[in-house]
Order: structure tokens, then C-alpha cells, then sequence
């Protein structure tokens, strides 16, 4: 580059206000328009300036300036090239020379710009502007609301889990509560130990009213609504158990003193399939509905009871159900068969009256008495059972004697007779001709020993007797 004298001077020789505005235009211009060197910016920075002047020689074109959009913050001051930008070593090269050229108008206007300092960029919080605030709501009420709702489901499904388990411990209970039952009664009906009538009547009593306090806590249990149906069939299964320990502690005497052996053992039968049904409606209706229910809502950590342990009668008694094969709990319960001397509880028959009928004349041991001769002379003799066993078949007879021989000879036979109880027995009288009227003779009336009966001396009697015309 020429030296500073060799150059004209580039702008006025008085210093006006224009003073670095009305830039040199560059040789062979052909509009001869002057053009501004500074790209609109001022002279405060001398690089700028005479970078862009060197740009200008070259004949570029000048970069578009972008309005800054306004968002209520400071300007922002523009940034100074970098000294590493292209061109920059070359214009500062330049610059120094054209620094030269305009001399001390140059830095008299550089004295002149009064510099305004960078306001420095504003650092207002954004949580001041209405909308983020209003967003930061938003999302702190959502949140809210989720913790809320995963909470409620959460503590719903902690009642439901809770209910669930609850039922199914109870419910499991009192079914096996229920099964072993059944146990007991075929226990008590086999009678191994050889109870009385009594006893066993008790022990079914006891039974019948261990059920019906099942059924009723079976009612009174809080099901979910998936096992409700479940919870009806297992009532339904109790209640059945209850009314057949409560049919067989009703009829028990009449099936032990019954003579009818097929209608005693069908009168046991019907009771047994009362418990049949009740199996099968827990088997079917509760078990299996409340392990699905469980499956249905996902619950683990508690199970049904098992089949076995919730069954009345298991195995071969559930045959019972047939009175072909009830028929076999007959000869235990009427304690048919022989006892060992001396040991279990005793047998006992004994005779306890004799009144001659009709008339209504009770007869007494070793005293005589006259009992008018009739047609239908019969002798009603009351037979006492003072043992702790049923005694079946049993055989009353009487024979009247005169001298040393009997003339006449009638039995009668009681069909069962339970511990405790009388029962009377109607035997016919003497045949017309085998009686001497008037004549003293001896009746004699004979309860037959039962076997394993220690105490005999008062099954019988005799009676002084004289039958004489009416």
C-alpha cells in the first residue's frame, strides 16, 4: 500500500456532523453514489470499519441486517468479529493505513462518538411471567390428582385383598369345622364302645346343635361380591348337615325299636343323603367358586381348604346313602351281642307288674288273689329296662301250675326296649280248659335274660292265683 502523503484526503476539510458518514466510493464506480462503508454501523470500533471497507473493494455485497425481534429486553450489543475471522489480519493491515490517510479526523471523531456502554441483559426470572406460572400449575395440580387416584387404588385393593383373605380363612374354618362332624357320627352310630340309646341320643343332640351354630356363622360372614354366591351355596351345604343329625336324633328310637328292619335302615339312609348333597354343593358351589373368584382378582398368598378336608362323609361311608348298607348300623345300635362278665356297663331287664285285665287286679308276689274267669281274661305284664344298652326281642311268658305242672303256657315278645324305659306287654290268659275253677294255682311270669345280664333274680315272679266263674 502507497504511503499516507501519496493519498487524498477522504472526507471534508471541516469537521462537520457528517464526519465519517459519507463514505469514499471506491474507483470505477459508475453510478458515482457514494455507498456506506461502516454497513450502518458507527466508527466506534476501527476494525469493523475498515474491514468492512476491504469487503467493499472487493465488491461484495453487504450483509442483511435482521431486525431484532422485541421481547421487552435489552438490546443486545453486537458482537465484534473475531480475530481469527477471514480478512480480519488484511483489514487490520488496511485499517492502519487508511488510519494514516484520514489522520486526525479520524480520531477526532473517535473522541467525539461518545461510547454507550452494553446494558447488560436483563435477569428477570421466567417464573414472573403469568403463562409459565399458569403451566407450572397445571402440571403441579396433575401430579397431584395421579398421587391422589394411585393412593385410592392402592388402598382399594388393599380392602379387597383384605376381604378376600379374611373370608376365606373364616369360611375355610368353619367347613372343616363342619367335615369333622361327620366324622363323629359315624363314630357314634358304629358304636364300637357300645354306648346306650341314651348316649347316643345325646351325642346327636350335641352334633345337630354344633351344626345349626356352623350354619348361623357361615350367615354371619362378610363375603366380597365375588364369593357371595358361594358363601349361599356353603349355608345351603351347612344347613343341609343340620337337618340330618337333626332327623336321626329325632327318629333314633324309632329305628332301634322299629321291627322293621327295611324301614329303619331307609329312615338312616335318608338322613346319610342329606350329607351327601351338602358334600357336593361345597365340593362344587363354594370350593371351586371361591378358588375361581381368587383367580379373578389376582389374590395370592391364600388358598381354598382342600376337597378331603371339607367332605362329611368320606369314603366307604358315604355307602350309608343305601339302605341296603344303613341297614348294617342296625345290630350297633340295638347293641345286639355278648358282653365279657363283668365288664362295660350292665344289662338289665326286670319285671316290674302284673295286673289281670279285665278287672284291673294287680297281682302280688306270694299273695293270692281271685280273678273272675272271662272270655277274654289277659294279663298285662310292664317290663322295665335298667341297663345301658337296647335290648331287642325280647321274650315275657307265662304258666300257670297246679301241683308241679304246668296246664298252661302263653308268651309274648317285646320288640325293643331302651335303657330307662317300661314297656308293657299284653299276654293271653289261661285256656278255659285248662283252668280249675275255684282251685288255687300258681301263675308265674318269666322276662327272658338278655345275654351279659348279671342281676336275673328279678325277672320274675309268681303269683298265687284262683280263677273262679264270673
Amino acid at each position: 500500500m502507497a504511503d499516507s502523503e501519496d493519498i487524498p484526503p477522504t472526507g471534508p476539510s471541516e469537521d462537520t456532523d457528517e464526519t465519517g458518514r459519507r463514505p469514499i466510493p471506491p474507483s470505477g464506480d459508475p453510478t458515482g453514489e457514494p455507498r456506506d462503508l461502516t454497513g450502518g454501523r458507527g466508527l466506534e470500533d476501527g476494525d469493523a470499519f475498515f474491514a468492512e471497507l476491504e469487503r467493499q473493494n472487493r465488491g461484495e455485497d453487504a450483509p442483511g441486517r435482521a431486525e431484532p425481534d422485541d421481547f421487552g429486553f435489552d438490546e443486545i450489543s453486537r458482537d465484534e468479529p473475531s480475530a481469527d475471522a477471514p480478512g480480519a489480519e488484511s483489514g487490520r493491515r488496511r485499517g492502519a493505513g487508511a488510519s494514516r490517510v484520514r489522520g486526525s479526523g479520524a480520531r477526532r471523531r473517535g473522541e467525539r462518538s461518545s461510547a454507550r456502554p452494553a446494558r447488560a441483559r436483563s435477569q428477570e426470572s421466567p417464573f414472573a411471567n403469568p403463562r409459565v406460572r399458569l403451566l407450572l400449575g397445571v402440571v403441579l395440580v396433575v401430579v397431584v390428582v395421579a398421587v391422589v387416584v394411585l393412593l385410592v387404588r392402592n388402598y382399594e385393593r388393599n380392602q379387597l385383598v383384605g376381604g378376600y383373605t379374611s373370608y376365606v380363612t373364616n369360611s375355610g374354618e368353619i367347613v372343616q369345622a363342619s367335615a369333622a362332624l361327620g366324622g363323629k357320627l359315624i363314630t357314634t352310630m358304629q358304636n364300637n364302645t357300645r354306648q346306650s340309646t341314651a348316649q347316643i341320643g345325646a351325642d346327636l343332640r350335641a352334633l345337630d346343635q354344633q351344626a345349626g351354630q356352623q350354619a348361623n356363622q357361615a350367615a354371619a360372614l362378610e363375603a366380597p361380591s365375588g364369593v357371595a354366591g358361594a358363601n349361599r351355596a356353603l349355608q345351603l351345604a351347612l344347613q343341609y348337615r343340620e337337618r340330618g343329625l337333626n332327623a336321626l336324633a329325632t327318629n333314633l328310637l324309632t329305628i332301634v325299636h322299629s321291627t322293621n328292619n327295611t324301614a329303619a335302615a331307609t329312615t338312616i339312609a335318608g338322613a346319610m343323603q342329606r350329607f351327601l348333597a351338602s358334600d357336593v354343593i361345597v365340593q362344587d358351589s363354594y370350593l371351586a367358586d371361591t378358588a375361581q373368584a381368587l383367580r379373578n382378582q389376582s389374590i395370592t398368598g391364600v388358598s381354598v381348604v382342600g376337597q378331603d378336608s371339607a367332605t362329611f362323609l368320606r369314603g366307604v361311608n358315604q355307602h350309608y346313602v343305601l339302605p341296603s348298607d344303613a341297614i348294617s348300623l342296625l345290630a350297633s345300635l340295638r347293641h345286639v351281642g355278648t358282653e365279657t362278665s363283668g365288664q362295660g356297663p350292665p344289662h338289665g331287664l326286670s319285671l316290674v307288674s302284673v295286673v289281670g285285665e279285665p278287672g284291673g287286679i294287680t297281682l302280688t308276689p306270694g299273695i293270692a288273689e281271685t280273678i273272675p274267669e272271662s272270655g277274654n281274661l289277659h294279663w298285662a305284664v310292664t317290663v322295665a329296662n335298667g341297663g345301658a344298652y337296647v335290648e331287642n326281642s325280647v321274650k315275657v311268658s307265662t304258666s300257670l301250675t297246679y301241683g308241679s305242672t304246668p296246664v298252661d303256657v302263653q308268651t309274648s315278645t317285646i320288640a325293643s326296649i331302651s335303657p330307662g324305659t317300661q314297656v308293657v306287654v299284653s299276654i293271653p290268659g289261661p285256656q278255659a280248659s285248662s283252668v280249675k275253677l275255684g282251685t288255687l294255682g300258681l301263675l308265674h311270669v318269666q322276662v327272658a335274660i338278655v345275654p351279659g345280664e348279671q342281676n336275673t333274680v328279678n325277672n320274675g315272679a309268681d303269683y298265687p292265683t284262683t280263677i273262679t266263674f264270673n
